[in-house]
C-alpha cells in the first residue's frame, strides 16, 4: 500500500526531471550551437537582403522550398555541392527584439503538424537555424502557424550578403568558404563566439558567412547565356517601383534602386513610343546592362512573356537586344503595311 501511494510522487518527480532536462537541452541549443547576429535599435542597416544555406537532403524542389520559407522562388539559388543540390533562398532580414534577444531574424510561417516538436522541425525542415523561444513553446500546437525566427545577418557592406549556414558532417572553414565566395578569415571573425579552433568546427553549428561574390553556380549573371528577370522579381527588387527607390529619371522613363538576386542593380522603368530615339536608347542601356522594365501592348500575350520577347540577352556581353530590336522593326512594318491597305 506505501508503495503505491509513493508511485503518483515518482511520476510528478520523473516528469519535472524530463521536462527539465527537455528544456536545459533547448537553451544548450541556443547558447552553444547559434547566436543571432547582433543589432540595436540605433542599427543604420535595419534591414537587407539575406540569404540561408538550405541543405538539401530531401531532395526538395524550388517551388517547395519556396512554399517551406514563404519567397519567391525566384529568390532560391541552386548550389551543387557533392551529390546533393543544395540552395541558397534570399530572404528580408530585418534586426528584431524577439523576446529580449536582439539580432537579425527572418520570420518563416510554419504550419505545425499532428506529432511534430519545434527542434525537429527546425532541424529537419529549416537546417536547425530556428531560435528558440521558451515563453512561445505553448503555441507550437498542430494546426497553429507558427514564427520559425530564423537567424541571419546584415552588414554595412552593400555589396556582401552575409549567408546563415549550418555545419555539415566533414565541414573544414575552407570548403565552406570555397563553396560561398568567402575566406576563412572572414568566417572565423564573423563567429568569434563559435569558433575557437579554425582546424575544427563542430558539425550543427550556425555561422555566419560574409559572401563577397556570386557563387560558381550563379555565373549565369554575368555569362553568354540571356538572364531573364521576371515582372515580380522586378517589383519585389524595387518595391513595386516606390519613389523612395527612385534614383533618376530620363526622357523614357524612371530607374530605380533594387537588388537582384543578391546583386545591386539599376532597374529603368520605361514605356515604348515606338520612336527611333527610344530604340537607340533602349539598345544603349543593353549596353552597359542595364535591367529594363519594358511596357508594350501585346494583344495575344501575357505581360511576362512579352517581356521576355524584348528583354532576351538583355544581360549579354555581346550586343544583346539586335534579334528583339529586328524583331520589333519587322513587327511595326507589317503593321504599317496592314492599316496602309485598310486606309
Amino acid at each position: 500500500m506505501a508503495f503505491h501511494n509513493f508511485l503518483p510522487g515518482l511520476l510528478v518527480t520523473l516528469l519535472a526531471t524530463l521536462l527539465a532536462i527537455v528544456f536545459s537541452s533547448d537553451d544548450y541549443t541556443n547558447s552553444q550551437n547559434m547566436y543571432p547576429f547582433t543589432c540595436s535599435d540605433s542599427e543604420v542597416i535595419r534591414i537587407c537582403n539575406a540569404s540561408l544555406y538550405h541543405t538539401n537532403y530531401d531532395g526538395l524542389q524550388k517551388e517547395q522550398l519556396a512554399s517551406i520559407y514563404g519567397v519567391s522562388p525566384s529568390r532560391i539559388i541552386s548550389i551543387s555541392s557533392a551529390s546533393r543540390q543544395d540552395y541558397l533562398v534570399t530572404v528580408p532580414c530585418s534586426c528584431k527584439n524577439i523576446n529580449g534577444t536582439v539580432g537579425y531574424f527572418y520570420d518563416a510561417i510554419h504550419n505545425v503538424s499532428q506529432g511534430e516538436m519545434f527542434f525537429n522541425v527546425s532541424a529537419r525542415i529549416f537546417n536547425g537555424q530556428a531560435w528558440w523561444v521558451e515563453d512561445e513553446a505553448r503555441l507550437f500546437n498542430p494546426g497553429y502557424n507558427f514564427s520559425m525566427h530564423l537567424l541571419c545577418g546584415c552588414t554595412r557592406s552593400k555589396s556582401q550578403i552575409v549567408v546563415t549556414y549550418t555545419v555539415q558532417l566533414h565541414d573544414t572553414l575552407s570548403d565552406i568558404s570555397s563553396r560561398l565566395s568567402s575566406t576563412a578569415g572572414g568566417i572565423q571573425s564573423m563567429n568569434i563566439n563559435l569558433i575557437k579552433n579554425p582546424s575544427s568546427v563542430n558539425v550543427d553549428r550556425v555561422l555566419f558567412v560574409p559572401m563577397g561574390s556570386i557563387p560558381a553556380s550563379r555565373k549565369a549573371f554575368e555569362s553568354e547565356k540571356p538572364v531573364i528577370f521576371s515582372l515580380e522579381e522586378s517589383e519585389e527588387a524595387t518595391k513595386s517601383f516606390a519613389k523612395t527607390k527612385k534614383i533618376g529619371e530620363g526622357g523614357y522613363g524612371c530607374v530605380y534602386h533594387g537588388f537582384l538576386r543578391g546583386q545591386e542593380a539599376a532597374v529603368k522603368k520605361m514605356r515604348s513610343n515606338k520612336s527611333p530615339e527610344f530604340f537607340a536608347e533602349l539598345k544603349v542601356l543593353c549596353k552597359i546592362h542595364h535591367i529594363m522594365w519594358f511596357t508594350k501592348k501585346f494583344e495575344d500575350q501575357d505581360p511576362e512573356t512579352a517581356l521576355a520577347d524584348v528583354i532576351d540577352k538583355n544581360l549579354r556581353n555581346s550586343y544583346p537586344m539586335e534579334d528583339a530590336y529586328k524583331d520589333t522593326l519587322v513587327d511595326e512594318e507589317n503593321e504599317k503595311s496592314v492599316n496602309d491597305k485598310v486606309d
